[in-house]
């Protein structure tokens, strides 16, 4: 067997999760995940839109080119759906 003591899951969970924000910014680079992925996202759904300005007047509109696609139907990477890119980066954070 091994010398070294074993640490309970939870503390060892702790003390890893303390580990890794002290030497890489865990929290920031998880942040910053999600903010680079929401620009991703908000220029994916305006790239379905095109911007409409009214003659005399200076109210924009914006008119619909394409369908909107359900947060549940969007895949941007194939594999998983918009809310679970968000639920996954949320829960990491957490």
């Amino acid at each position: 067997m091994h010398n070294m003591s074993r640490i309970s899951g939870p503390l060892n969970r702790i003390s890893v999760i303390n580990a890794l924000e002290e030497k890489h910014g865990l929290t920031r680079v998880i942040t910053e995940n999600l903010c680079h992925y929401m620009e991703n996202a908000r220029r994916h759904r305006e790239g379905n839109r095109k911007m409409f300005i009214e003659k005399n007047s200076s109210l924009r509109f914006f008119v619909e080119t394409k369908k909107i696609i359900p947060p549940d139907d969007y895949y941007p990477d194939g594999r998983f759906n918009h809310n679970q890119q968000i639920q996954e980066r949320l829960l990491s954070l957490k």
